[in-house]
């Protein structure tokens, strides 16, 4: 069906099917929670055995002899470097693992430029109207962040290869402009993976700010659904070789590839940010938990491992991600209503509906049982002035439940859909 085209009969028999759809499957007291990025059961239990491989009896020394109950350099053993190093595709040798926690991590360095500066220079906290840039739609979690540390946020569209960069290079020509988040890989919630070309040009950027920094987090890194494995460039081999090789800070863990905050987090950078970075580390911690560290070199084995454990994850997620895209094309096909992306990696599916449509659209679901992601929360503020941007975060239900929470937003999706094309045509637009 041309809901576009459609003559008011039909969109009112549409909109009353809609509506009994949605009553049915509410009448199933669903409870289905697709709002945050979250493995299932079945993925976690995939790590299961790493508890196993470190016990009482366990040699706890690290590959260069040091003893993993002991106080220890604050960077990570070797090996846990040098595989945080292969799943972020950089050189052990610009590689720090350091918590348990990638957003941890990035919390750290922010707090660090706020409160001492970065590498020596104004504490940002001192800045005046600091600003820092947000590719959008794009993460809640980076808003909230750059929000409590007193930035005002730029807003720069994502495109089909990565953030707008004519945009981008504007921006930064303004010193107050400090950082810019990125998600190179699958990047929530558009899936987007930059291009080769805009991962050039963002190691390329000159900055007014000689402090300006990207906060690359490659939260996504090895999450690919199938064989065809998405790959871009070092981020800081390109910034080396653009002369620019202190303008990134690039953030990992192995949340979604082991147990969420129970894992490792890295960060990755140049000589002279690793300097910085190493001097609060060391303020902070006496070191890291290097049997953790340990517990997970051995478990995942290197990088042959560690891709075989992901091949693992992709096979329970993939047809989780197929189950929502092929209902979604069967209830609303090409009808005009929605659209949606169909990512080859990372955890979430974005919808973009008839403009308007997005905040009831929400809330008729959630009094259908299946909750959704705050309205607008893939922008600052969740202010989406056009209302049409919805995130699907499945990969944490069962496959039973995420059929029926698909079909309820399908439901809901044409029935807000034709009540609003209705009082469009009824106003005269």
């Amino acid at each position: 069906m041309d809901y576009l085209r459609a003559t008011q009969t039909d969109l009112i028999k549409e909109r009353d099917t809609a509506r009994e759809l949605l009553a049915e499957m509410a009448s199933e007291g669903l409870q289905v929670d697709f709002s945050v990025i979250r493995p299932s059961t079945a993925q976690l239990d995939l790590s299961l055995p790493m508890l196993n491989v470190i016990d009482s009896h366990s040699v706890l020394d690290s590959e260069n002899g040091q003893d993993c109950r002991n106080y220890g350099s604050t960077d990570g053993i070797p090996e846990a470097r040098r595989l945080m190093a292969h799943m972020l595709g950089t050189h052990v040798v610009h590689t720090i693992v350091s918590g348990n926690s990638g957003w941890n991590l990035i919390y750290q360095v922010l707090s660090h430029a706020m409160l001492d500066g970065v590498c020596g220079g104004k504490p940002w906290k001192d800045v005046e109207g600091r600003r820092f840039i947000c590719p959008v739609p794009g993460a809640l979690n980076h808003w909230r962040l750059a929000k409590q540390f007193g930035f005002t946020l730029l807003t720069v569209p994502m495109r089909s290869d990565g953030p707008d960069m004519d945009m981008v290079e504007e921006l930064i020509k303004d010193s107050r402009v400090k950082g810019m988040w990125c998600t190179p890989k699958y990047q929530n919630p558009t899936g987007t993976v930059y291009s080769s070309a805009v991962i050039r040009r963002l190691a390329s950027l000159k900055p007014a700010a000689k402090d300006f920094r990207l906060f690359w987090d490659n939260a996504y890194a090895v999450h690919d659904f199938g064989k065809n494995v998405a790959t871009i460039p070092d981020i800081i081999e390109e910034s080396e070789k653009a002369g620019n090789p202190e303008i990134v800070y690039e953030f990992g863990t192995t949340d979604l590839i082991t147990f969420p905050g129970s894992g490792l987090a890295a960060v990755a950078a140049g000589s002279a940010n690793l300097i910085d970075i190493r001097h609060f580390v060391e303020m902070a911690t006496t070191g890291a938990n290097k049997i953790n560290q340990l517990r997970h070199v051995r478990f995942l084995k290197g990088s042959s491992g560690l891709n075989a454990h992901m091949k693992k994850h992709a096979a329970i997620l993939q047809p989780k991600f197929k189950l929502v895209e092929n209902i979604l094309a069967r209830e609303l096909a090409s009808g005009g209503l929605a659209k949606w992306t169909v990512p080859k990696g990372g955890y979430v599916i974005l919808l973009q509906t008839i403009e308007g449509t997005a905040k009831k659209i929400i809330q008729t679901c959630a009094a259908a049982g299946v909750k959704l992601p705050l309205a607008g929360s893939a922008y600052p503020n969740c202010n989406d002035l056009t209302d049409n941007h919805i995130s699907l975060c499945p990969a944490a239900e069962n496959i039973d439940k995420i059929g029926k929470a698909t079909k309820v937003i399908a439901y809901a999706i044409r029935l807000v859909g034709t009540e609003a094309i209705l009082a469009a045509k009824a106003g005269g637009r």
